[in-house]
């Protein structure tokens, strides 16, 4: 990370996101921090309800239909912050469906998906 500050590297990041942005830039930053805190969200009216979302429900739209985010000109600043050396972890869960407490620390592997017959007949 190139500031020792975290606030201070926090607010520089988002102003050189804001910068990049260019129609409905308010917009689509209000959308941006409503997704980053709202847990879950199944519709774009839930979004609205964010605190962080100032505006009315309408304006998501119209800022998903106005807003073209340059995506390498972000994808290019995301990948300046990451760490240089050492391994990268990546890792989220996004898991739509229950998972059965018996698996025990098989808790990755969805009990709804049928393994391929193959390597069923393999074990």
């Amino acid at each position: 990370m190139p500031f020792k500050n975290e606030r201070t590297y926090s607010k520089q990041l988002r102003t050189k996101v804001y910068t990049l942005l260019s129609n409905a830039k308010d917009a689509l930053f209000d959308l941006m921090d409503a997704v980053l805190v709202t847990r879950s969200a199944y519709s774009f009216v839930e979004l609205s309800t964010s605190p962080v979302f100032r505006r009315q429900w309408s304006s998501i739209y119209e800022a998903i239909e106005d807003g073209l985010p340059p995506r390498f000109e972000l994808m290019q600043l995301y990948i300046a912050q990451l760490p240089q050396t050492g391994q990268l972890v990546l890792a989220g869960d996004h898991t739509a469906w229950g998972l059965d407490p018996m698996l025990g620390h098989e808790k990755t592997v969805p009990t709804n998906i049928k393994l391929n017959p193959c390597l069923e007949q393999n074990q």
